[in-house]
């Protein structure tokens, strides 16, 4: 009988791991992540994320799990994505750009969804109300639509002969339309005729960028969104190759060969999205939570890109970059 009795508090020993890490599985938070491209063309933000998590004492794998689901650019798969992770029992959801905020809002309701980098959330339909946020969705804005005049002046401080933009946009990203239409309002009151030029693919962007050189463009603006960011190589390499100053929102473009990018820096909001995380898995709602604005902008120049269209980029400009690639 002792044996037996031996072997039975050996084998209760043996369960006591096994059992406790059971545990602290179901007490860790889970939080999914519901994304627009492929982890690849996010990995830096992911990255970012991440980070921010670290700074909070957050470990992937370890003090947090993060579920990732990737539509790799066909935005109709989000809603059974969102669907997925929900029943995977997720705590919260982050999300970012406004399809994948939107694709949020409708599929979730039970859970708080953080929306990162949205275009426009009042004009895009995320929320109706940036310091109070409804229902379940709360984040950080890119404000692009106000950035557009200033983006477009930087143009014309660039090239004073500016007569006609080109503008870059995708009619499937709700926010883009609204940037386009500021782009477009902005171009007007400027005296700066505007060529409309639409792209949903990575077959259109070439197809677009063409077209622009072939109508005598002066330059090309983007309204970005992330299916352009995720093709940043072939949109900068192809402008370049026909000769067309390419600005944008996003440094990635400048670094991939556009001439500059002014807006936001992304890395930072990303960061900045763990704080949210943060707080709502330690109980704040989302209406608790006001939509955050940007507080880091960046102005990329490529001078490389510049010396390679001809082009002098005016001393002020040079002076106020955050950043010049040589």
């Amino acid at each position: 009988m002792r044996r037996r009795e031996f072997i039975a508090i050996l084998g209760g020993v043996a369960g006591w791991p096994i059992a406790v890490h059971g545990q602290q599985r179901k007490t860790i938070p889970r939080v999914g992540f519901l994304g627009l491209t492929t982890p690849a063309a996010h990995a830096r933000f992911l990255e970012a994320f991440r980070r921010g998590l670290r700074d909070l004492g957050y470990i992937d794998g370890e003090s947090i799990w993060v579920e990732y689901r990737w539509a790799e650019g066909q935005y109709d798969r989000l809603p059974q994505l969102a669907t997925d992770l929900i029943r995977d029992k997720v705590d919260l959801v982050v999300t970012y750009g406004s399809e994948g905020a939107l694709a949020a809002k409708r599929s979730i309701t039970t859970v708080p969804v953080v929306a990162v980098a949205v275009g426009d959330f009042v004009g895009a339909g995320v929320v109706t109300n940036l310091p109070r946020p409804e229902a379940n969705v709360t984040g950080l804005s890119l404000l692009a639509t106000e950035l557009s005049e200033k983006r477009l002046s930087l143009l014309q401080d660039t090239l004073p002969q500016l007569g006609k933009v080109a503008v870059l946009w995708n009619p499937g990203n709700a926010s883009v339309a609204l940037k386009f239409k500021s782009a477009e309002a902005a171009a007007r009151a400027l005296g700066i005729q505007v060529l409309d030029l639409k792209y949903n693919s990575p077959a259109e962007l070439t197809r677009a960028i063409s077209a622009a050189a072939q109508a005598g463009a002066d330059a090309l603006f983007t309204a970005d969104d992330f299916l352009l960011v995720a093709h940043a190589t072939q949109t900068a390499v192809l402008a370049r190759e026909l000769r067309l100053p390419l600005v944008s929102e996003f440094r990635e473009i400048a670094e991939a060969g556009g001439l500059w990018s002014y807006g936001p820096d992304l890395r930072d909001i990303y960061r900045r999205a763990a704080t949210f995380v943060d707080k709502l898995l330690k109980g704040a709602t989302p209406g608790d939570l006001p939509v955050e604005l940007p507080t880091k902008f960046e102005l990329v120049i490529n001078l490389k890109t510049a010396k390679a269209l001809g082009l002098t980029i005016p001393p002020k400009l040079l002076f106020t970059a955050d950043e010049v690639i040589e």
